[in-house]
């Protein structure tokens, strides 16, 4: 679409006029092109895949400062994880709004087909908005204190929607696969078996 950002995101982003890959989408492989982002927008899809909250080392320093930084390089990241938590601490506290989505009305027709799935894809879908402040005080007080003793937290903003043929479905694959950022951690680690890897040497001019 005219006047789009670039897209850099770890899932595919496609064109809902299309159905092919949209022209602004480029897919973020190398922690090099989040340094050098600049007016885009940046998806971190299954962010826990790349930069889990236990997995303290999986994102370059250098990368940490630039999530901080987003305001100066025109640059909105938005990213997905089954919880809050799950995600590392710097991308929660560079987060300003959090959507919590959750789904109904399974769709039964995909178990007509030769491999069903075992989960269903759900058609209505429930969006609230909170502040991220406000999410992350009421998270950790609700692990402290338990579910009773901590009050309901109110949304902003509620929204319901139906999937099935509109602009997100055909915009996002949500069972596309999800790319890793680099091969090799910060602890020199390998991305994939955790076994030690050497870190490759720098021969960047800058």
């Amino acid at each position: 679409f005219e006047g789009w950002r670039r897209i850099i995101s770890t899932v595919a982003i496609y064109d809902p006029r299309t159905g092919q890959p949209c022209e602004h989408y480029e897919r973020l492989t190398e922690w090099a092109q989040v340094l050098e982002a600049e007016h885009a927008d940046l998806l971190f899809d299954e962010v826990t895949g790349i930069a889990g909250a236990r997995e303290a080392m999986g994102m370059p320093v250098a990368v940490q400062t630039i999530l901080q930084q987003l305001r100066r390089r025109d640059v909105q990241l938005s990213w997905s994880a089954p919880s809050w938590k799950r995600a590392d601490a710097v991308i929660r506290e560079c987060t300003q709004l959090v959507i919590d989505c959750r789904g109904w009305l399974p769709d039964r027709t995909s178990l007509k087909t030769d491999t069903p799935p075992a989960w269903l894809p759900r058609r209505l879908f429930k969006a609230r908005a909170f502040s991220a402040v406000d999410f992350d005080e009421w998270t950790a007080a609700k692990a402290s204190q338990g579910k009773g003793q901590v009050h309901a937290l109110r949304a902003a903003v509620v929204q319901w929607w139906w999937g099935p043929r509109s602009m997100v479905f055909a915009a996002y694959d949500t069972l596309g696969a999800v790319t890793r950022v680099g091969e090799v951690l910060d602890g020199g680690r390998c991305a994939h078996c955790g076994g030690r890897r050497s870190i490759p040497v720098c021969r960047c001019d800058k």
